[in-house]
């Protein structure tokens, strides 16, 4: 390019505009509002993790719970929200797929498929085929609208998945209406999330050797949506710390990530050619960085 700069040069200058855009919205004031699309099996520690949030810095989150395929729907046909938690990281090339704009994401936590059942289960329950006993009130999410079943019917086949999905109670969309459902069944079943079923006193759960080597990895995500990108980012961060909303999850009974620990403010450290110097220091200076 002889009558333009070089393209390292103008990605530099991308970058650092980027940066900076995003340095000096998170150096306004505290506060505001943000708005979150969450998976519904996360909801109680999510919800945990939202208000130490809102009590350190003054920022209330608006959280909408679903399914994570449901949350489609909401995201597109409202234009707006700021963050995106899904069940299972397919899900955000799923959204991107669905016209959905989906910038940084973040993994938080690994689950694994079981099968629920009452701590007053009376039959045996040690494999999936036990799910096809006479007497078990069966509950399954939707796969087209919830994670787990989504990830089961593809481990599991399509035969296979057909075959349960046949003998199920109707009625049920995502994972925490099949644990609420299984609670008021002595003979009911389900196919929940190991951390799902922690949340419930009167449940036990049984790991069977259909979904041994199963997991999927809870991933947060910033919409390209969001009016707040630096803010919706710093409470993705947030969630996503070893010390803050990891060791919530944790003690929930998730199996988290090695996350980084808390840091309030980012450091950027910018490295460039000579070539750009003068352009990127008056752009620096002329933000205050």
């Amino acid at each position: 390019m002889r009558n333009g700069l070089p393209v390292a040069a103008i990605l530099s200058v991308l970058v650092i505009a980027g940066a900076w855009a995003l340095m000096r919205e998170s150096a306004g004031t505290p506060g505001g509002e943000l708005e979150l699309y969450c998976a519904m099996g996360v909801n109680e520690p999510v919800s945990e993790i939202l208000k130490q949030y809102q009590k350190r810095y003054g920022v209330h989150t608006h959280v909408v719970y679903d399914g994570s395929k449901k949350l489609f729907n909401p995201i597109i046909v409202s234009g707006r929200g700021d963050l995106y938690l899904a069940a299972d990281a397919s899900y955000m090339d799923e959204a991107r797929t669905a016209g959905i704009e989906i910038h940084e994401t973040i993994p938080i936590a690994f689950q694994q498929p079981v099968i629920a059942v009452r701590k007053d289960f009376p039959l045996k329950m040690e494999t999936v085929e036990n799910l096809k006993q006479d007497g078990i009130r069966l509950f399954l999410a939707d796969p087209k609208l919830a994670a787990i079943s989504k990830v089961v019917k593809k481990h599991l086949g399509q035969e296979k998945w057909a075959t349960l999905w046949q003998r199920r109670m109707a009625g049920c969309d995502t994972v925490t209406q099949v644990a609420n459902s299984i609670v008021l069944e002595k003979t009911g079943a389900g196919i929940i999330w190991d951390a799902s079923a922690r949340q419930y006193p009167d449940l036990k759960f049984i790991r069977v050797p259909e979904f041994a080597v199963e997991r999927s990895l809870i991933t947060i995500g910033v919409l390209g949506t969001s009016r707040r990108p630096a803010s919706a980012l710093r409470l993705a961060r947030f969630i996503a710390a070893a010390d803050e909303g990891l060791k919530v999850l944790s003690e929930a009974g998730y199996d988290v990530v090695d996350g980084d620990l808390w840091i309030e403010n980012l450091e950027i450290s910018f490295h460039g050619g000579g070539l750009n110097e003068s352009a990127v220091r008056q752009r620096v200076q002329g933000a205050g960085l």
